[in-house]
């Protein structure tokens, strides 16, 4: 059957072994079926009505063109969806009332080499129980996910390699009841995004090779409670003017970097795998790791000023929390920049170096200690506590260097306020 102008309406339950839709409309209360072996040419128009779009197991939908679904059609597809758009204003539409079930059998392959790769509007929704794919073709160009999306349990939803970005605009139907418990996978090359909404995901995150995830968007709250392990880079950016939160409940396993930027709050409920953590870059925000983590492969501890346009704003707290070990910038009404270092407990190891300027002050306020090989530079101010320990633990590889301009001040009243360990202290400072 072939369709491409004006409207047709099928109010019975019909089986197609192929339809060409390339324009007008498809409407009706009919149910209409693509049986096993059948195949679905869509390169325009829009399938309406109240009827049910399935497409079989063993089916193929090729997907072409600007296309919609419209009224309250819900679309069940069991075979295979492929969305091989022309150019950058093609897309599938999803508007208020619309749903795409893609069944466990289901597998819905993004291979466009243009922009708009995906659903657009915000009102329908895609329900996956089966797997999404983005896969390369030609070039590596972002795929966004504008509706409402559920990774349902047995979902899979992968970023292949290569293939650059795939982004979800909006968060789950009800994340408090009906989570992702699917999972989602980002090979080295590409990214997956998570850009609005509330979302909670209590299947695994995983990523392999330099695959990276963000986390974006206004006005967010993203809870991870089953596993993430990621490769590359691992980045939580959200708007200035918000509050908004990304908790981490489950197993993680960050990868060779962490960036957070924005006014935001970012929690590890457990102590997180750091092993190839070899980057943190704090950027106006509040990330908490809890007592006990580790980071024996960081080499780069890098704190940047706010946002210029928040400069005439009142100070606000800008934290980096690692073993309760902290890192503040705070910007005044005079654009003066305050930037301290807190230690709160927890060790610091690895072979890296951390550095504390001039412009730096560190308060140690819980025991704490330099491990392995690290290397402190403080050209900046130091002070202890009351009762607390700055540790220098063995193998005698750590060694603080006080500065020609740094001060560390032993203020303390009890008698462990010391630099205890067997690793070495450089004292050209006072």
């Amino acid at each position: 059957m072939e369709h491409s102008s004006g409207t047709l309406a099928i109010n019975t339950a019909t089986s197609l072994g192929s339809l060409t839709l390339s324009g007008g409309t498809l409407t009706g209360s009919g149910a209409i079926t693509i049986p096993n072996g059948g195949a679905f040419n869509w390169g325009g128009g829009t399938l309406g009505g109240n009827g049910t779009l399935s497409t079989s197991f063993g089916s193929t939908t090729n997907v072409t063109g600007y296309v919609g679904l419209g009224n309250t059609r819900t679309w069940n597809n069991a075979g295979a969806l492929n969305l091989l758009f022309g150019n950058h204003n093609q897309y599938v539409d999803l508007p208020t009332g619309t749903t795409l079930n893609n069944l466990s059998t289901g597998v819905i392959d993004l291979r466009s080499q243009y922009i708009n790769t995906g659903f657009d509007t915000s009102s329908g929704a895609v329900n996956n129980a089966g797997t999404m794919s983005k896969t390369l073709n030609t070039s590596a160009q972002p795929s966004f996910i504008l509706p409402t999306f559920n990774n349902q349990s047995g979902g899979a939803v992968t970023v292949g390699a290569d293939s650059g970005l795939l982004r979800f605009d909006r968060g789950n139907t009800d994340a408090a009841t009906a989570p992702d418990a699917g999972n989602y996978t980002v090979a080295s090359g590409a990214t997956l995004q998570f850009n609005g909404g509330t979302r909670r995901i209590t299947g695994n995150v995983t990523g392999t090779g330099t695959g990276a995830v963000s986390f974006t968007g206004s006005t967010v709250n993203y809870d991870l409670t089953g596993a993430y392990s990621i490769g590359g880079i691992t980045t939580a950016s959200f708007a200035h003017n918000v509050v908004s939160t990304l908790d981490f409940t489950g197993t993680t396993s960050l990868g060779t970097s962490y960036v957070q930027k924005a006014r935001h709050q970012v929690t590890f409920s457990g102590v997180p795998t750091l092993t190839n953590l070899t980057a943190i870059n704090s950027n106006y925000g509040n990330t908490s790791f809890p007592a006990g983590t580790t980071f024996p492969a960081l080499t780069t501890l890098s704190k940047t000023q706010a946002d210029p346009r928040f400069r005439q704003q009142q100070p606000e707290p800008d934290e980096l929390y690692a073993n309760r070990w902290r890192c503040d910038g705070k910007r005044n009404d005079h654009d003066t920049e305050r930037r301290h270092v807190q230690l709160g407990g927890g060790t610091l190891g690895g072979t890296g170096t951390l550095s504390t300027p001039g412009v730096r002050t560190t308060n140690i306020t819980g025991a704490t200690a330099l491990a392995n090989t690290r290397t402190w530079n403080n050209g900046g101010s130091v002070s202890t506590g009351d009762g607390r320990a700055l540790g220098l633990q063995h193998p005698t590889g750590a060694l603080l260097n006080n500065l020609s301009s740094g001060v560390i001040d032993l203020r303390s009243a009890t008698i462990n306020t010391d630099l205890a360990g067997s690793a070495r202290s450089t004292m050209p400072g006072s």
